[in-house]
């Protein structure tokens, strides 16, 4: 407990160093920024000063000068002797003289030092005026600008004070040579330059003052994470000396700690155990699922090869939905497992005939012998003379467990018949059998069969597929039914499931309707089909389904546009899709109930539970198709509700 105390401290300490070290560079940073920034602003001010000293300089060039009053400061320009008109008398008597562009510059600097701070000089590496000798920076610069340079600033002391110095240089032009042809001076040469130093005093007071507000607000920062982090540590020290208390009670009961442990050894041998059985399991699935994967890519691409190959052509495409099949059921039965073993399997409870199960028996037998490529196996079904005979329980989970036992029954039965047999037992419990001749079940694995992932028959050299899951949601579906299942079996004779059920009452339903199986040709002529469908494959697929019934086919991607469509036009039946990127189709079904009570609305959708299929049913749909539809069943869906709604 110590160590781990030190430990959390030690990494507490790191994480408030982390913390400084983070939170101060960043005030360094912005405080570096700010700095920049002033400098920057400070640059553009004289920049600006530059241009308008220059734009002076120019005009008083332009003009030759200016004349101004002879006083103390202003006496004339030696230098200008040679000119005539240097020194004038006004009319009146006032005595003027003319001062040259630079003396005027110079002047103009003077004022504005005394005013605004703002420092200028006018200079060049050859003056004619000492008063325009550049200084040491002034003279770098010239320098530079000789070599090139078009600008040259820096801070710089200026009296003790930070000034942003900027110099630019002046190149000769027309106005110029009045004054400086004599000293060999050609138009474009540079003649000097001007500086401009503006006082970096101006920006201190913003730049402290965002600086000060920036501390703040990065000093609030740290401390908030500071106290955080400290209640975060509280807290850990807290639950580990919680946590510490807790353990000392468990050590001090040995006998708790000796029973645990050995409860510790048998769940990681079952955890073992389960872990090679998933291992198995998983193996198994992936043959199970890329060998029909295979045969349906592998076929898929030879289809537009042998498409002129009519008898390929049939072939390939019923090897493919073969395989097909063959997928969904291992679908089905990883959807099963998985709500078998979170208990989330709910029943609905229904007045079932035994005609209609036998019905659907006989139709699975033969699909079934197809899907397993089996021949020379017969259907032989018992007590016939009982099939109007009633009875109550969930008529989907019923045809589901003899499903499962029919299809086991194929699989492991080479040669021979099947049996079923139905009856009512004394205890008035539906009762009945799936008898086979096949290669029958050891005792010692008799048990075994039911678990999940467990397999008699393991390992890469197996002669039967199979996902493995068929008698485990067998035994998970009798279960929920409250039902019992018993298997007598002897090895290389065949065995016998027998299941018996409870007759349950609860929330007894209508039973579900038939399908008649279906016709060869179908003709839908002035028929209206609604097809709402969001997924554009599916939408087409259900489209071409119909392209030789002469339906007229209306389409609808979401909901609202489906419930637009039956606002404006009459329709005869609607292919109605669950899952919409807007409303789902329950929601649009209880809409459209609301003002078209006669309308034929089936179902089609991916959700394939048996309380998907009842909710459909309460939403207000008429039939229900669970995806993938296969296009025979659809078409005789439609014509048996087309068929009844004509008749009646």
């Amino acid at each position: 407990m110590g160590k781990e105390i030190k430990y959390i401290t030690n990494f507490l300490i790191l994480i408030v160093i982390s913390i400084t070290i983070l939170i101060g560079s960043s005030l360094a940073w912005n405080i570096t920024q700010e700095y920049e920034t002033a400098r920057q602003l400070a640059k553009v001010e004289a920049k600006g000063s530059y241009n308008k000293d220059l734009v002076f300089r120019r005009w008083a060039s332009l003009h030759g000068g200016v004349y101004v009053p002879i006083t103390d400061s202003i006496k004339p320009n030696p230098h200008l002797n040679f000119l005539g008109e240097q020194n004038v008398t006004t009319t009146t008597g006032k005595k003027l003289t003319l001062i040259n562009p630079a003396y005027m510059t110079r002047l103009v600097f003077q004022l504005g030092a005394e005013h605004y701070g703002q420092k200028g000089h006018i200079t060049s590496l050859n003056p004619i005026r000492p008063e325009n000798k550049a200084d040491a920076w002034e003279t770098k610069a010239l320098k530079l600008f000789e070599k090139g340079e078009t600008e040259y600033s820096s801070i710089e002391k200026i009296d003790g004070e930070d000034y942003m110095r900027l110099m630019q240089p002046m190149h000769v032009e027309q106005s110029c040579l009045k004054c400086h042809s004599d000293q060999g001076y050609k138009l474009g040469d540079i003649r000097g330059g001007i500086s401009v130093s503006i006082p970096v005093s101006n920006y201190k007071n913003i730049v402290q003052a965002r600086i000060k507000s920036m501390s703040y607000t990065h000093l609030l920062t740290y401390f908030i994470i500071i106290f955080f982090s400290a209640l975060g540590y509280r807290r850990i020290i807290m639950e580990m000396k919680k946590r510490n208390k807790a353990q000392k009670i468990i050590l001090q009961n040995d006998s708790i700690l000796l029973q645990q442990n050995n409860d510790l050894r048998i769940a990681k041998e079952k955890a073992i155990e389960s872990d090679r059985l998933k291992t198995v399991f998983l193996q198994n699935m992936s043959h199970e699922i890329r060998t029909p994967m295979n045969a349906i890519m592998g076929f898929s691409s030879l289809l537009p090869a042998y498409f002129d190959d009519k008898k390929c052509l049939k072939e390939y495409s019923t090897i493919i939905m073969q395989r097909c099949d063959d997928l969904l059921c291992i679908i089905n039965d990883i959807l099963d497992i998985s709500k078998i073993e979170s208990k989330q399997i709910t029943t609905h409870i229904e007045e079932c005939k035994l005609g209609d199960v036998i019905d659907s028996i006989n139709y699975f037998f033969t699909e079934e012998l197809g899907r397993q490529e089996r021949e020379n196996i017969n259907l032989v079904i018992t007590n016939l003379e009982i099939s109007n005979f009633t009875f109550r329980a969930d008529f989907g989970k019923l045809k589901q467990i003899l499903g499962n036992l029919i299809s086991n029954a194929i699989k492991f039965t080479v040669k021979g018949s099947i049996e079923i047999g139905f009856k009512i037992n004394e205890k008035e419990q539906l009762e009945f059998y799936v008898a086979d001749v096949g290669i029958g079940i050891h005792e010692k694995d008799q048990e075994l069969i039911f678990e999940r992932f467990a397999q008699v028959e393991q390992g890469a050299n197996r002669i039967y597929g199979g996902t493995g899951l068929g008698l485990s949601i067998v035994k998970g579906l009798v279960d929920s039914l409250s039902g019992k299942i018993h298997l007598q079996s002897e090895l290389n004779k065949g065995s016998i499931f027998t299941v018996y059920l409870p007759q349950l009452s609860k929330n007894v339903q209508k039973p579900s309707s038939n399908i008649t199986k279906p016709n060869v040709d179908f003709n839908f002529t002035d028929k209206n089909i609604l097809i709402v469908e969001d997924d554009i494959p599916n939408a087409r697929y259900l489209q071409e389904v119909f392209n030789n019934t002469s339906a007229n086919i209306i389409l609808a991607y979401n909901g609202y546009d489906a419930i637009k469509i039956t606002k404006q036009t009459s329709l005869d039946i609607i292919l109605m899709d669950i899952r919409l990127p807007d409303i789902s189709g329950y929601e649009i079904t209880q809409q459209i109930r609301k003002e078209n009570k006669e309308v034929i609305i089936i179902a089609q959708t991916a959700y394939a539970s048996s309380e998907d299929r009842q909710q459909a049913y309460d939403s207000g749909c008429n039939e229900y198709l669970s995806k993938p539809i296969k296009s025979k069943k659809l078409l005789a869906v439609v014509n048996k509700y087309i068929t009844e709604a004509v008749i009646s």
